[in-house]
């Protein structure tokens, strides 16, 4: 039995994998490349910290890579091989088989539409 809020899933087939769409504030330094970059690293360098499978995370660093490079098809794969299961949110909201839940922040879903070149 799925745990959480794992029941508002959707099923493989039905996940909305595609990138968000946000805006950084003016002041932020995620519209620099650089430093888009670098938080991206610090976030998956320290995610297993937060509790959860580290291959889990290691998977959904995958997918979401993925996902940013629309290998929409791929992410999917990787999401449903490592027993994923996505909520409405896609990979923002995720849990694993055991009901433990993932939060995905949107700089590592997506660039900002606003980033800088």
């Amino acid at each position: 039995a799925r745990r959480g809020g794992a029941q508002d899933a959707a099923p493989l087939g039905e996940l909305d994998l595609a990138p968000p769409h946000w805006t950084a504030p003016a002041s932020s330094k995620l519209r620099k490349p650089s430093d888009l970059a670098a938080a991206r690293d610090e976030f998956w360098d320290t995610a297993p910290a937060y509790g959860g499978g580290e291959e889990i995370w290691l998977a959904l660093r995958s997918a979401s890579e993925l996902a940013r490079g629309n290998d929409l098809d791929m992410a999917e794969a990787i999401v449903g091989s490592a027993g994923i299961i996505a909520g409405k949110r896609g990979l923002a909201e995720c849990y694993d088989e055991l009901g433990r839940k993932y939060e995905l922040p949107e700089y590592v879903l997506s660039d900002p539409d606003n980033l800088l070149g």
